[in-house]
């Protein structure tokens, strides 16, 4: 399965260790993050990977190059203006022939089995499919998109960031999706994959499912979370 990761973001609530790097960038245990997830994916049999750039978009080529010093075959989709995540895929819809894996550059689950994931979204038949984490940190839930699930695992509340905790089941950025989900997204106007994405195809009743992963969520999204993550890393040196 194709994998695209998104790294083109700003990386603005981490300056000033951004100042001059993007946030997949920023070192934990000795390695760029975003190295893990190639290496995660391409160890999982996702070797065909797209990372979508923008700010300081050399120190993500510079590293990775083709990819074949981690095992895998990387394209890079370079964003003049920054189209946000749902933007960024619209601008792939094109390639993207069979259904695709999305990763943040920011999200780490290292003890996700991606063929699971993968074997899951297929056997579920439905448009996308979502890893969920329960949070038992309460205090961070305000930090993630929130979601409900049935019985049955399909998604039917989403709410992004909310102020009032709605569950604490939070959306993370391993996501699957079929090509027809981009049919929800305009093109040319920068808009991200939970506030819109997400929302419409709820709204039209399409079906995303989620899956609920027990892996460990590694987040470097906040100055907070990345210090946090990098304890995480030091004590599970297995992942690195």
């Amino acid at each position: 399965m194709q994998a695209i990761i998104l790294a083109a973001g700003m990386s603005t609530r981490l300056r000033p260790m951004t100042s001059a790097l993007p946030k997949p960038m920023l070192p934990i245990g000795g390695r760029p993050m975003l190295e893990y997830i190639v290496r995660q994916l391409s160890s999982s049999g996702c070797e065909d990977i797209v990372i979508t750039t923008h700010y300081c978009a050399d120190r993500i080529r510079d590293h990775f190059g083709g990819g074949s010093a981690f095992g895998a075959r990387i394209r890079y989709a370079h964003e003049e203006t920054l189209m946000n995540t749902a933007g960024s895929l619209k601008l792939l819809e094109c390639s993207l022939h069979d259904d695709f894996l999305v990763v943040g550059g920011n999200d780490f689950l290292p003890e996700l089995d991606l063929g699971e994931f993968i074997n899951y979204h297929k056997n579920r038949g439905g448009i996308g499919t979502v890893a969920f984490k329960r949070l038992e940190d309460r205090s961070a839930l305000s930090l993630f998109g929130q979601g409900t699930l049935n019985a049955n695992n399909k998604l039917i509340a989403f709410e992004e960031k909310p102020l009032r905790t709605v569950s604490d089941m939070v959306h993370t950025t391993y996501q699957i999706y079929s090509p027809r989900a981009l049919e929800y997204v305009p093109a040319g106007v920068s808009c991200s994959i939970p506030e819109y994405l997400i929302r419409r195809v709820l709204a039209a009743e399409e079906s995303i499912y989620g899956y609920v992963t027990e892996s460990p969520f590694i987040c470097i999204s906040t100055p907070e979370l990345y210090e946090r993550a990098k304890v995480q890393m030091e004590k599970r040196r297995r992942w690195q």
